[in-house]
């Protein structure tokens, strides 16, 4: 049986009161299936910690899509910053910060960055209507940030706030004009195929699409997305 959280009015709630078998938000994330947070916004299922799976991204991406998971996309670890941040602030706290005694930590993204010698291309996955995995790629959006921005170098860092409230390509990349902040930003490269990351550590908290997609370093972990439990 497919368990979804439904968001409904409380007057209208009293009318479904013994025709409808039902429970209430806090009861339904609390059960073993409430590992998982529902965002709204994209109507998926994110889990609240992170996972570690061995393999590079493209071993670990094929096993997840095999079961019909996926891990966030740009634009959907965006969304669940901003609903974690507005309703969840433990779990968007720890999405942002190392756990204690962890000095580097980093989450995979689904993104993967190419360049065919005139543009970047974006590269990731999506969920069809009946819960498969499909791959989707675009041109990467012309509004894109593609300089990197360092705080404590040269020029400085970004605004993680700015770039959550509207910062941002509807593809989930920080865009020109971004205030100053404590969020370093590694952009796309010509050099290679990469793929995207954040990182949080001592003293660090860094959104970077330079990592080598062949790579498995003991630090690199991942959220699964799921379009129904």
């Amino acid at each position: 049986m497919v368990k979804r959280i439904v968001e409904i009015e409380e007057k209208e709630l009293e009318k479904l009161k013994g025709f409808v078998d039902y429970r209430l938000r806090e009861d339904f994330e609390n059960e073993t299936f409430g590992k998982f947070i529902h965002i709204p916004s994209m109507n998926i299922y994110v889990s609240k910690e992170l996972h570690e799976i061995k393999g590079n991204h493209h071993e670990v991406s094929k096993l997840l899509h095999s079961r019909k998971e996926k891990l966030l996309s740009l634009a959907e670890f965006r969304e669940f910053l901003i609903y974690t941040r507005d309703n969840l602030p433990e779990i968007y706290n720890s999405a942002i910060s190392p756990n204690a005694g962890n000095s580097l930590e980093a989450e995979r993204l689904d993104a993967e960055i190419s360049w065919d010698g005139k543009s970047f291309y974006l590269s990731y996955h999506a969920f069809e209507d009946n819960g498969e995995v499909s791959r989707k790629k675009e041109a990467l959006d012309e509004t894109t940030l593609i300089k990197s921005k360092f705080f404590g170098l040269s020029p400085f860092g970004i605004s993680l706030e700015d770039y959550l409230k509207e910062g941002s390509t509807i593809q989930g990349f920080p865009q020109h004009g971004l205030k100053k902040g404590d969020l370093r930003y590694v952009p796309p490269q010509k050099k290679r195929i990469s793929v995207g990351a954040f990182y949080r550590g001592k003293d660090l908290m860094q959104l970077s699409f330079d990592e080598n997609p062949q790579l498995n370093p003991s630090y690199m972990k991942l959220r699964i997305a799921k379009k129904e439990l």
